[in-house]
């Protein structure tokens, strides 16, 4: 069998920028063992495999998506949506004349993604989703932090408006504010640190490092991961909007209404993304979110099983 599978670079608008994701458009008959085996060939931080849903909606486009890490298989992921909806609209599945809706069928549940043309002509991807978040701020105080993350300082932890909290959506995030751009790059995670800390029994899996300096002006805020299952490679940061929007919410001074705001992750030199946010911000820490951006086909290639 022949498999055609195609490579984007998501969130961003250049080529070599952005995330690597892999897409397959057509994958109905590969099973799951099939598809681990195949995102572990592929290698990048998450390939795509699309087919028929079971019960196909009655409006709409819908496709079945299931995303695969080269360990595993992840349950929600952001930045495939916007791959896949721009390689169905390459391949000419969905046009991008006006906009389209498709929904994608992910594990978590239908997940509702739209396609429209920029004014340069290309297509541009958001998809929507509510959330509702636990919050704590009873979290290790920015010396134990400083320690996890190798930085010199406890006061490189820190912001006028800002204190490190726990926020569950999906997943749990330890979202911590750094001083500036070039103290939040500089954090290395350091397992022994983390080990002899408090952190581990707050039931975070991941460290979501944020910074207001940038390096560009498109975005508000720099955005990066680490953690004890991530070291310091500074994977997309799609899945952790959910985190990181509730917990811009969390504070008192962000009033209920609609909020937009830019973040970038990377750097100029090591494939920079820049994600467009929508936040609604509800009653009961309830959120609404629209998450877009550009894509760049890089790829198009055929798998021989």
């Amino acid at each position: 069998m022949e498999y055609r599978y195609y490579t984007a670079d998501v969130f961003t608008d250049k080529a070599f920028g952005g995330a690597q994701i892999a897409v397959f458009p057509e994958a109905d008959k590969l099973d799951s063992n099939t598809m681990q085996r195949i995102a572990s060939e592929i290698n990048l931080s998450e390939t795509v495999f699309l087919s028929q849903c079971e019960a196909p909606s009655s409006i709409g486009l819908s496709k079945r998506m299931r995303v695969f890490t080269p360990y595993q298989e992840l349950d929600f992921a952001g930045h495939p949506i916007i791959a896949a909806a721009y390689i169905l609209t390459k391949t000419g599945q969905i046009s991008s004349k006006d906009e389209t809706a498709i929904t994608f069928e992910q594990n978590i549940g239908p997940i509702k993604a739209y396609v429209s043309n920029t004014l340069e002509g290309s297509p541009f991807i958001q998809y929507s989703m509510t959330c509702k978040a636990s919050v704590d701020s009873f979290v290790p105080g920015n010396q134990e932090l400083s320690e996890i993350l190798s930085l010199s300082n406890s006061s490189e932890i820190s912001s006028a408006n800002f204190h490190s909290k726990l926020i569950t959506t999906e997943s749990s995030y330890l979202v911590i504010p750094c001083d500036n751009l070039e103290s939040l790059q500089n954090a290395h995670f350091d397992a022994k640190a983390w080990a002899r800390s408090s952190a581990p029994s707050t039931n975070a899996g991941h460290l979501l490092l944020f910074s207001k300096s940038t390096y560009t002006s498109k975005a508000n805020f720099h955005l990066r991961l680490l953690g004890p299952t991530i070291g310091d490679e500074d994977p997309p940061v799609g899945s952790a909007l959910t985190a990181f929007s509730s917990y811009l919410a969390s504070f008192h001074s962000l009033r209920q209404g609609t909020y937009t705001f830019a973040v970038e992750r990377g750097t100029p030199d090591t494939r920079l993304s820049l994600l467009q946010v929508e936040m609604d911000n509800k009653e009961n820490q309830t959120i609404v979110l629209r998450i877009g951006g550009p894509a760049v086909l890089m790829t198009q290639s055929t798998l021989y099983l």
